[in-house]
């Protein structure tokens, strides 16, 4: 069944009960590293404002891998303790790989937050979070072309517990299923309305407007810079086993990091967009979605039909010149990494 009208959730959002723990589940790739860093660096602000952001870092990634992997100790601990000094606060917790989260993990989530608990699921065009995820994968030491690795990644849609369906439920009925559909919040991302995330947050948290920075973190490569990156993990696949671990760092952690830093692409810039060819499947995907939000119950900001749109414009051809200034971005990058290896292996500071 396809999204409509009819989806469109209210203008405003009104505040979660203090002393309500949010957990903020992702998904990857809907913003949610750009929503971490607006709470960590409103750290002691927000405290100010009866809202906890616990820990010291950006995220709760460390919390809820030993959560998820019933490990106690460590930072699960140290949340324990945070979360039980701070009964009448507002909390969020965030971490993106809790949406892909099969059973036990939603019920190991609830049993840490309790009873006064409220999630937050973000979702985008399906069209969209498979060609994020591409580039993303690509950062990585990904070596296949878009176009391969979007027939093989729908071929085998499953793997990604985000849009799996040989369970029968989705992502967002799991959550309900142990949370309830009145303590669970779908947000629908939309091109035209960045800011609206942070939106969503402020009112949720009770939070004033205008309270968390908005910003672009973890921003995905265009066309021209993913298809380099690409080059070089093709280059390093050639090589020996031996060497990919350290070439593969030297990849993500120099050369991409130095793009991402150093070089601002033109406006307008191409960017990775799924091929034509794969819109009846990548629509039917979206569908499936979109009727799990509406059967699960939750409340939906934003409009459903959005996870269905696929892009207008067609896969990018092949790079032709790369321009001087990204090739300047991504080497200097590779030699500061190449800097801080050398040091480090060598002892000095």
């Amino acid at each position: 069944m396809s999204a409509g009208a009819e989806d469109a959730a209210p203008a405003t959002v009104e505040a979660v009960p203090a002393g309500t723990r949010i957990v903020h589940i992702g998904a990857a790739k809907t913003g949610t590293t750009s929503v971490q860093a607006a709470f960590a660096a409103a750290r002691e602000q927000l405290a100010g404002l009866g809202v906890l952001y616990p820990g010291t870092g950006a995220n709760h990634k460390a919390e809820m891998d030993r959560l998820l992997a019933n490990r106690p100790g460590g930072a699960l601990e140290r949340l324990r303790t945070e979360l039980a000094q701070h009964p009448e606060h507002r909390v969020l917790l965030s971490a993106e790989r809790l949406a892909h989260q099969l059973a036990p993990g939603p019920q190991r989530v609830r049993e840490l937050v309790g009873e006064r608990a409220h999630v937050v699921l973000t979702l985008r065009s399906v069209a969209d979070f498979l060609a994020s995820m591409w580039q993303q994968e690509v950062k990585s030491g990904e070596v296949r072309d878009l176009d391969t690795w979007t027939r093989e990644r729908l071929e085998a849609i499953d793997r990604y517990n985000l849009l799996r369906r040989d369970d029968g439920t989705g992502v967002a009925r799991r959550w309900v299923r142990e949370f309830g559909p009145e303590h669970v919040t779908v947000v629908v991302l939309e091109r035209s309305s960045p800011g609206r995330l942070f939106e969503v947050f402020e009112g949720l948290c009770g939070l004033p407007a205008g309270t968390l920075r908005v910003s672009e973190l973890n921003r995905g490569l265009t066309w021209p810079e993913a298809e380099l990156v690409r080059a070089v993990n093709v280059r390093i696949a050639a090589g020996g086993a031996a060497e990919r671990a350290d070439l593969r760092r030297l990849v993500h952690l120099g050369i991409v990091s130095g793009i991402v830093r150093d070089w601002s692409p033109e406006q307008g810039e191409a960017r990775p967009v799924l091929p034509a060819w794969a819109r009846a499947q990548v629509v039917e995907v979206a569908a499936r979605l979109g009727d799990d939000v509406r059967a699960s119950g939750a409340r939906v900001v934003g409009d459903l039909a959005e996870l269905e749109r696929f892009p207008t414009r067609d896969m990018p051809g092949p790079v032709g010149a790369v321009p001087t200034g990204l090739l300047d971005a991504a080497l200097h990058g590779l030699v500061r990494r190449t800097a801080a290896m050398t040091r480090r292996r060598s002892g000095r500071p």
